[in-house]
């Protein structure tokens, strides 16, 4: 009986080997077949992207790695400047047909200010299908000013930085700013100009006379943009402004983008301002580069999410790892910057008559 028992036992181990080292030979083979699809897939896939026929993803992918300029080298290892430039001049911004902005006077011609001396705020949750990000609707439109770096010309400062030290309730990101070689950048060497409360405090380009794509504020709340120079818009009563080009996503009620453009920009995270027809100013922002939540948006979504909620002007702000949005002391969407905020030269804020929280 002891003797059955043991060679049941002895039976029992050799099955148990036996199963062991096919598993152990199968794991091998998988991982060794893993290693080598992800080796496979890495040198293929930009193949099939950047040479293949697919068109629309093409032109996503570039555009999206592209408007992150930290990151060109992931395209420029694998196409010239002649190809990039033609892969993003396909839908790209200046190719579309932005309608015509005569003058500052003609651009506020579509915006009657109903709503002044007041501090309400409204804050939107955006929860679409792949998009997700928030707006803040702020009724009194004279309460939205410039915000800069108390550290120019040497550094920036994050969003919540300026906003907490301006006493502002409400903030996102505005202008834009240089790289150095290495594709970094402290947020010291902004665009163009920078004005607030009807001064000059900065400009790059050493001429008030000398043009640029600005973004602005009149004395009476007003959203304006185009291509201005400080003097134009310091003589046409405007009070706050920054340097940024954009791109114009709607332009005295007229949408800029089509569907299924994306300005040669792609899908990232995205910050813009817009206003509505009353004088109500939308500070928007899109939260992006996450696989597991929102991707971000192409420009001719934020387009059409602020078209649908009444703007009759808007224009993108810089976007990407700066897209932050500030409410009430605290950040409240998730930046894509592994670093956290980024150090930036501008912003646009909602200033409250006795001032938000510095908390």
């Amino acid at each position: 009986m002891s003797e059955q028992k043991n060679e049941k036992v002895s039976f029992l181990k050799t099955i148990g080997k036996y199963i062991a080292t096919k598993l152990k030979l199968h794991w091998k083979i998988i991982i060794v077949f893993l290693i080598f699809e992800t080796i496979f897939t890495g040198v293929t896939a930009p193949l099939i992207v950047y040479f293949g026929p697919f068109d629309n993803l093409k032109s996503t992918l570039v555009g999206s790695i592209y408007s992150t300029l930290s990151h060109r080298y992931l395209v420029d290892s694998f196409l010239s400047q002649e190809a990039i430039e033609r892969i993003i001049g396909k839908q790209g911004y200046y190719a579309t047909n932005v309608p015509k902005t005569e003058s500052i006077q003609d651009q506020t011609e579509v915006v009657k200010i109903t709503s002044t001396h007041s501090d309400k705020v409204e804050v939107v949750q955006i929860d679409g299908t792949g998009i997700k990000g928030y707006m803040v609707i702020i009724s009194d439109p004279t309460k939205v000013k410039v915000g800069y770096s108390s550290k120019l010309p040497a550094m920036g400062e994050s969003t919540s930085t300026i906003a907490k030290a301006n006493k502002a309730l409400a903030a996102i990101n505005a202008g834009g700013f240089s790289y150095n070689e290495s594709w970094s950048s402290i947020g010291d060497k902004f665009e163009g100009f920078i004005i607030h409360d009807g001064k000059v405090v900065g400009n790059a380009n050493n001429d008030d006379n000398v043009k640029d794509d600005a973004i602005g504020i009149t004395s009476k709340g007003e959203l304006v943009f185009g291509r201005y120079s400080a003097s134009e818009l310091l003589e046409s009563n405007v009070k706050e402004a920054i340097t940024f080009f954009g791109p114009q996503l709607i332009v005295k009620g007229k949408k800029v983008f089509n569907y299924g453009e994306d300005g040669g920009l792609g899908v990232a995270p995205r910050t813009a301002i817009g206003q509505k027809a009353n004088g109500d100013m939308i500070f928007i922002v899109i939260v992006g580069r996450n696989l597991f939540g929102s991707l971000g948006a192409t420009v001719y979504d934020v387009q059409e999410i602020l078209y649908a909620n009444g703007a009759v002007n808007a224009i993108a702000l810089d976007g990407g790892s700066s897209s932050t949005m500030f409410y009430n002391g605290k950040v409240i969407n998730n930046v894509s910057n592994p670093m956290g905020e980024r150090v930036i030269p501008s912003v646009f804020m909602m200033v409250p008559e006795n001032g938000g929280s510095t908390k």
